[in-house]
């Protein structure tokens, strides 16, 4: 048998085209779901996490039947999505659809957007402005070679089976890293719990009574400073921004700024060692904690936490921040959003153990942290592993390479 080269717009029923560019802002179960590029969270699989629906009128110019294929045009192009459901549904404006010709099977199709040499196709013809695009035209010029309807439902009958079985160990790896996080982030408060002999059970040592200090009485406390207008690509002064900071250790600033400009504007250089919180932000950025690795300036957004006469070692800081966080949110009052301040980071009652207790808190949990991340990259390299072994069987499989029952070559 022969495979048939053809383009991906000679196996459209109709011109595949752009959808609606209505904003997303009803949410009625009765009428059509409008599914977005964000909404597609596979193949065959929309998120249950995000909805929204258009007035049945509105939606009518753009509704999606069971077998379109949408495929995304913008910011996250290539990614795709079989319709399955005989559920009402139209689609946004930043996806394409595809509605295959009597003959051509959908799942076939659907695997073939899977496979590399579709991936290649599209990222080559991708155009990179602020957000890469892919219009509705070059999604229709796509080359693919293509079997007889019965070895394409072959095909997908075979790839069902395996990538199924694929699938199902790409989940059970998924939930152990997520039960991997889990244990990490719990790790903490079980090593630092003062309020019975967690900590002693981990440490093997006998319980210590920690007194609460406030940790204005343990450090220095100051927020940084945004001048307005201030260059961030001169000089030699090291210029910290929320957007730097991570559970660790910040070596790598955003940018610098010189002396002069420093001086000018009154602003302060933390020293290494120093502990720097978020205070506002969104997502990553809000109340993470980190040691400076390098003295410098840091933004409005970043208080500094300079532990003094060493009772207060600032690792063992950082992580007692990973546990109050939340609390000390709480009592921030943000506009918009909960916010830290200088004051209430000064008033936080610190479980202060002895020098040597810290030190020893810290290794261990920096021993378990290790622990858990190797075990959690093994996983990642799994995941990794299968991701790519699906993509390779199914491009081999779309493309004639194997061998499958009831497909001639």
């Amino acid at each position: 048998m022969t495979w048939k080269r053809t383009k991906l717009k000679f196996l459209a029923a109709e011109p595949i085209r752009n959808g609606l560019g209505e904003p997303a802002e009803f949410d009625d179960l009765a009428w059509p779901r409008y599914i977005r590029t964000t909404d597609i969270g596979g193949p065959r699989v929309l998120r249950t996490d995000t909805f929204a629906s258009l007035p049945p009128a509105t939606a009518a110019p753009a509704l999606v039947e069971r077998g379109d294929i949408l495929m995304s045009a913008a910011g996250t192009i290539g990614r795709t999505y079989l319709h399955m459901s005989d559920e009402p549904a139209c689609f946004a404006g930043y996806l394409v659809r595809f509605r295959p010709i009597e003959g051509v099977e959908p799942r076939f199709i659907s695997y073939w957007t899977q496979s590399t040499p579709f991936l290649d196709q599209v990222s080559i013809g991708a155009v990179r402005s602020t957000i890469d695009n892919f219009s509705a035209g070059k999604y229709q010029n796509l080359e693919l070679t293509i079997p007889a309807p019965r070895q394409q439902r072959a095909i997908a009958d075979y790839l069902d089976t395996e990538t199924a079985r694929i699938d199902d160990l790409v989940g059970r790896r998924g939930r152990l890293l997520e039960l991997q996080q889990e244990r990490r982030a719990a790790l903490v408060a079980t090593l630092l719990s003062t309020d019975g002999d967690a900590a002693a059970m981990w440490l093997g040592c006998i319980p210590t009574a920690w007194p609460l200090i406030s940790l204005g009485l343990l450090a220095e406390v100051f927020n940084g400073t945004t001048p307005e207008g201030i260059d961030q690509d001169l000089g030699d002064v090291a210029w910290v921004t929320s957007g730097d900071i991570d559970q660790g250790v910040v070596s790598h600033p955003s940018g610098y700024i010189s002396q002069q400009t420093r001086r000018a504007h009154g602003m302060r250089v933390a020293p290494p060692g120093s502990v720097v919180v978020g205070l506002i932000g969104q997502g990553r950025t809000r109340g993470l904690s980190a040691e400076l690795g390098i003295a410098a300036a840091l933004n409005q957004n970043i208080s500094a936490i300079v532990p003094r006469d060493g009772r207060l070692d600032s690792k063992y800081l950082r992580l007692l921040l990973l546990l109050a966080y939340e609390d000390l949110r709480n009592g921030g009052r943000g506009a918009n959003q909960a916010a830290l301040n200088c004051e209430i980071l000064k008033a936080y009652q610190v479980p202060l153990a002895p020098p040597d207790m810290q030190l020893k808190l810290v290794r261990t949990v920096a021993d378990a942290y290790a622990k858990e991340e190797a075990v959690a990259e093994a996983l990642r390299r799994q995941l990794n592993l299968l991701n790519e072994r699906r993509q390779a069987l199914v491009t081999a499989a779309v493309t004639g390479q194997i061998e499958i029952p009831g497909v001639a070559a």
